[in-house]
């Protein structure tokens, strides 16, 4: 995919927009800021792209937006965010003759792809804030902090964006249906239940789905928009959480402690340990017992 962009220019004089540029440190370990600003846009106003490595959020202050995204239409009002990957196609501009005023940030690294797909999970692209979200004064102080470009300002960024986005995050948790024992669905804690109680036997995708009567399909959808992970992925945790106690608190071989956990295949289990603890079961084993 080519990246592809066209916007006009149709704001007022009192509109800001900087550009960042994000020191190597920065892009590799940080949330970063690419562009921000604020904007009171005119009826031309018009920005239409694809293929960038952004993710960007729009907090409407007045008049009113629209944004087209994964082959829909969403209203912008005053009192909602707009939070997307600008990956994707979209175009977004003013819904009618008033002027649409907003502030925005487009921004990058760190965890960002993992907080974007956790919200996505949860909520649409338009969001409407709750009143008295701190997350539009998050936004207005990541721009006061751009403009005044103080000596630690990467760092200020990294931590402001990370709050914005939590604060995006709990807000559509709020917004999200709510379940009469909680959060998550009956069923759902009902997979998780079966996990933690058979993790140790070869546990397919099918079982868990027949353990709870669900469609294996629905029950991946499901548990994922939930929990924010998939079935086997929250399987493996689990066995992986097993296997750290037991190479902490006993004197079992590693062989013992990979049957143990159900994943009798020890290169198999070695390597998943690893990919989860950073290292392998028997450094981990180490670490531990020289403490």
């Amino acid at each position: 995919m080519r990246f592809f962009e066209t916007y006009t220019t149709d704001w007022t004089d009192d509109s800001v927009r900087i550009i960042g540029t994000p020191s190597l440190t920065a892009k590799r370990a940080f949330f970063h800021v690419q562009e921000i600003g604020h904007f009171k846009t005119l009826p031309g106003y018009y920005t239409e792209r694809s293929a960038l490595p952004s993710y960007l959020l729009i907090y409407t202050q007045s008049g009113s937006g629209k944004l087209q995204y994964g082959g829909r239409q969403y209203t912008l009002a005053p009192g909602s965010a707009m939070f997307i990957d600008c990956m994707e196609h979209h175009i977004y501009k003013p819904d009618g003759p008033a002027p649409w005023e907003f502030d925005w940030v487009h921004f990058y690294g760190a965890t960002s792809d993992g907080y974007y797909a956790y919200y996505q999970n949860h909520a649409q692209p338009a969001l409407d804030i709750p009143e008295g979200s701190p997350l539009p004064g998050i936004l207005r102080q990541l721009l006061e902090v751009n403009q005044a470009t103080p000596p630690q300002m990467e760092l200020l960024n990294s931590r402001l964006l990370l709050d914005l986005v939590t604060e995006l995050i709990l807000a559509s948790l709020a917004a999200g249906p709510k379940q009469e024992d909680g959060d998550i669905p009956a069923v759902i804690r009902q997979a998780i239940e079966f996990i933690e109680r058979h993790f140790s036997e070869p546990l397919s995708l099918d079982d868990m789905a027949a353990a709870v009567s669900f469609s294996k399909y629905h029950l991946s959808r499901e548990f994922k928009k939930y929990t924010g992970d998939t079935p086997g992925n929250y399987l493996i945790r689990c066995r992986v959480s097993r296997a750290k106690d037991l190479l902490k608190n006993s004197d079992l071989s590693i062989g013992e402690i990979a049957e143990a956990v159900g994943m009798p295949n020890v290169n198999h289990f070695s390597a998943i340990f690893k990919k989860h603890a950073e290292c392998s079961p028997r450094d981990f084993r180490k670490l531990w017992r020289s403490k």
